[in-house]
């Protein structure tokens, strides 16, 4: 994954700041990888970060305004208050609202929703009304614009974190001096996509070493 061709091309680069970013289950492995090619005990120029990691170095070095961030935990807290409140203008689900596994699956389709649709949540048309996925995508649309009101303002979750950051990410000067190279990961979504043209736009260069698919990454509604 950390091949020899990455690190020749990381450490051959003039840029002030080398920057791999990596899955954060990899930081470690990375690290270690880099030591073994250059056979240095230390690093002045060069950093091995998480996409997270990344993103909240943008937002402190642009003193950019604190949100509380919000947990998948959090998130499920959230949602299933929410599921109280909403629970008699539910179509479908009325019976599973408060079940954790279903709140799960919940808060996984607001995250989907958010990576693949970035200009908005809304799912209406997209179903006969009064078809059984109507109701469905009735119920979920009514969550997810509820956690949507919830979070304004007040917390920040994953995906509204990457394009915050990549709005900041134009104002941050530190990525002028940098130069990134991203190696792990199996794609990116559309928001992530975002975020990334944002560094290319406003860092010395932008690099991807991509790793081969595990699956499609489908999410399947409910039951």
């Amino acid at each position: 994954m950390f091949s020899r061709e990455l690190f020749d091309e990381i450490f051959k680069s003039a840029a002030q700041n080398r920057v791999l970013i990596v899955p954060a289950q990899l930081t470690l492995s990375a690290e270690q990888a880099a030591f073994d090619y250059s056979k240095k005990d230390v690093f002045f120029d060069f950093h091995v970060m998480s996409g997270n990691k990344l993103r909240s170095e943008i937002l402190s070095k642009t003193e950019a305004p604190g949100k509380t961030p919000i947990s998948s935990l959090g998130r499920q807290m959230m949602l299933r208050s929410i599921a109280k409140s909403i629970a008699p203008e539910l179509k479908t689900y009325q019976a599973s609202a408060a079940s954790s596994d279903f709140l799960k699956y919940v808060g996984d389709f607001i995250v989907q929703m958010k990576q693949t649709n970035p200009e908005g949540l809304e799912l209406s048309g997209l179903a006969d009304e009064g078809s059984l996925l109507f109701g469905k995508l009735h119920d979920m649309s009514l969550f997810a614009s509820r956690y949507e009101k919830a979070m304004a303002g007040k917390y920040l979750d994953s995906e509204d974190g990457l394009l915050f950051a990549s709005e900041k990410a134009y104002e941050c000067e530190w990525l002028r001096s940098c130069e990134f190279w991203f190696a792990g990961f199996y794609s990116f979504t559309k928001r992530e996509k975002v975020f990334l043209n944002a560094l290319r736009e406003n860092s010395i260069g932008l690099h991807i070493y991509y790793s081969a698919p595990k699956d499609d990454g489908r999410f399947h509604m409910p039951p």
